[in-house]
């Protein structure tokens, strides 16, 4: 990562307060979009865009890429499947929803990042359909943390990856998460796993497909 890239990603984090999106985390999920330069890439779960933006400067310094935020920016959504009280009175406050939105909206257009990244404000599940299967470099599931919406998500969304495809997953110390983990578990390779402070995700790699031409190549090596 060059220089200039680290010091737009931190200036952008640092004059954003709507979200949770550490620096650390910020600049690692630049780095694995700068390693593997997707085509196409999707944010569920935009808020306050502290992730989006990020990931956006990366594929704007590659001049190659884009990235779509999906949000719906509803307190019904952010609160579905929510049982504790206190994460449902937070999330059914709309005001906050509000600013979070337009801050995002407003980075997009102030760092210039238009040719790059957009937002769609629409559930995930509404979205996937419209992309094909296999078309997705890079995906970060970071929406609803109930263990109903991220099992949808990650179901909906694990199909639309490329092979050798690369997935982020938030808050993965979250007991409601852990079902959506286990899926991702049986299709993908673990990278890594980055704890700070009480930030706490996951990174995989989606296992390539097993073609005949892969099986024929490994029985003729095995014969030679």
């Amino acid at each position: 990562m060059t220089d200039h890239l680290y010091k737009r990603i931190e200036h952008a984090i640092g004059a954003m307060p709507w979200g949770w999106c550490t620096i650390d985390k910020a600049l690692a999920m630049a780095e694995s979009i700068l390693e593997t330069k997707p085509v196409q890439c999707v944010e569920i779960g935009v808020y306050g865009g502290k992730s989006l933006i990020p990931c956006a400067l990366a594929l704007s310094e590659l001049k190659h890429g884009h990235i779509l935020g999906i949000d719906p920016w509803l307190p019904e959504a952010a609160a579905e499947g929510e049982s504790d009280e206190a994460n449902k009175e937070w999330w059914t406050n709309k005001s906050h929803l509000e600013l979070a939105e337009a801050q995002a909206r407003n980075a997009i257009d102030s760092l210039g990042l238009e040719h790059v990244c957009n937002v769609a404000k629409n559930r995930s599940e509404n979205i996937a359909p419209r992309f094909k299967d296999g078309s997705i470099g890079f995906l970060h599931i970071d929406g609803n943390h109930t263990e109903l919406a991220s099992v949808r998500d990650t179901t909906a969304w694990l199909p639309k990856m490329e092979p050798g495809g690369l997935i982020w997953f938030d808050d993965i110390n979250w007991a409601t998460t852990h079902k959506a983990l286990s899926i991702l578990d049986e299709s993908c390779d673990l990278m890594k796993d980055l704890v700070v402070s009480h930030i706490a995700c996951r990174l995989y790699r989606v296992k390539p497909v097993l073609t005949f031409e892969s099986v024929l190549q490994f029985g003729q090596e095995q014969m030679a």
